[in-house]
């Protein structure tokens, strides 16, 4: 990005740079800019998070995402200006000058309509470009330090260079929980509770996941309010 702006937009002075959501925070309270080019998923959270947190809004932001057309909805409508990995410099050109003629954005309103949008995938970026999965095809996502392993429905599972936390403020809260600290679970597809050897779930893709103690209640109550049990 830093270098297709200095070849295209080399009206544009670049003041910082940031890669997780806590630097990016420090950055824009200490440099101020007028303009930033924010991901959704940054290592330990969200872009949007990121926006939730400055108490200042001061600034143009352009979105460079990996989302499908209905994240890019969400966007839209809140007067955002956006980008699609990967970046073509034609439209990198073209939202820099819509930014220049545009009042700031209302960011509470994107923040709402982004919490309230139904998305049906999500876009995983890999060494060739993006991979867009189905939310209802991810079966569980299995933290390994700063990577995330997705496991999906009769697919060999995905390795991502992104936290499991960035993931667990994306997915759709009423469908994904995080049930032990490297585990987060679709409910729709968990099959069986099981009691021995501590607490498990056995999975649609019939892989078992530990809860952990400190989620068991948690865990108990969502499944018993999610699934009726005679």
């Amino acid at each position: 990005m830093e270098s297709m702006l200095g070849i295209f937009c080399p009206m544009l002075e670049i003041i910082g740079k940031a890669h997780s959501v806590s630097s990016g925070l420090f950055e824009i309270q200490q440099l101020r800019p007028d303009l930033i080019f924010l991901d959704i998923a940054m290592r330990d959270g969200t872009g949007f998070e990121l926006l939730e947190k400055c108490k200042e809004r001061n600034f143009a932001t352009i979105f460079v995402t990996a989302y499908d057309q209905y994240a890019i909805k969400a966007l839209r409508m809140n007067a955002m200006d956006y980008l699609m990995k990967p970046v073509d410099p034609d439209e990198l050109c073209a939202a820099v000058e819509r930014v220049k003629n545009k009042p700031l954005p209302e960011y509470n309103h994107l923040l709402s309509a982004y919490a309230n949008n139904q998305f049906t995938k999500i876009g995983v970026p890999n060494s060739k470009g993006v991979t867009y999965l189905e939310i209802n095809n991810i079966v569980r996502l299995e933290s390994s330090n700063n990577y995330t392993y997705i496991h999906t429905k009769g697919q060999k599972a995905i390795l991502v260079s992104r936290t499991i936390k960035s993931f667990e403020s994306l997915l759709p809260a009423d469908k994904f929980v995080r049930c032990h600290q490297r585990h987060i679970i679709n409910l729709d597809l968990v099959l069986s509770l099981e009691r021995t050897d501590g607490t498990h779930i056995l999975m649609g893709d019939g892989t078992v996941v530990p809860i952990s103690r400190a989620n068991k209640t948690h865990m108990d109550n969502l499944l018993s309010k999610r699934f009726p049990t005679l």
